[in-house]
């Protein structure tokens, strides 16, 4: 899969959570998110009982930052809660057989790694508002968005 940049992008740190007694609490707003699909699964070694997982999802439905940021922060709490996962890591793509990202997730439900280094953060997130059209991402857009960041 090739590696594809993000811009214009609103990014969501939860540091916030740090005294989140269980992670019910620690899960944010997710009531834009729409209904995904997941594309493929991935894990990463880690120490026996600490899963780390990427997982690659796709909505049709989800237009909007928030909608994509929301929608990522779902599949991650799903796959979380599914495997007991330490780590999960969702790339929300434009399209089911295009290596485009629309969000990116991270979810460290216990405030560390799976090899116990330590993080300041439960959720990093971050969501474009590129639009698709037919195949592929708005080129225009990825210009616009790459001329007005630097």
């Amino acid at each position: 899969m090739k590696k594809v940049r993000l811009f214009g992008l609103v990014v969501f740190v939860f540091a916030g959570l740090i005294g989140c007694s269980n992670q019910k609490e620690a899960v944010p707003d997710i009531s834009r998110a729409l209904p995904y699909e997941i594309l493929d699964t991935e894990s990463y070694p880690a120490p026996e009982g600490k899963g780390r997982y990427k997982v690659i999802v796709y909505s049709r439905d989800a237009k909007t930052k928030e909608q994509r940021a929301q929608t990522a922060i779902k599949a991650a709490v799903d796959f979380q809660r599914e495997k007991k996962a330490y780590e999960v890591l969702v790339w929300l793509e434009a399209l089911p057989k295009v290596s485009e990202r629309l969000a990116i997730a991270d979810y460290y439900p216990y405030k560390e790694s799976a090899w116990g280094e330590k993080k300041t953060y439960i959720w990093s997130v971050e969501a474009s508002r590129y639009e698709v059209k037919g195949h592929r991402v708005n080129s225009l857009d990825v210009v616009r968005e790459q001329y007005l960041r630097e």
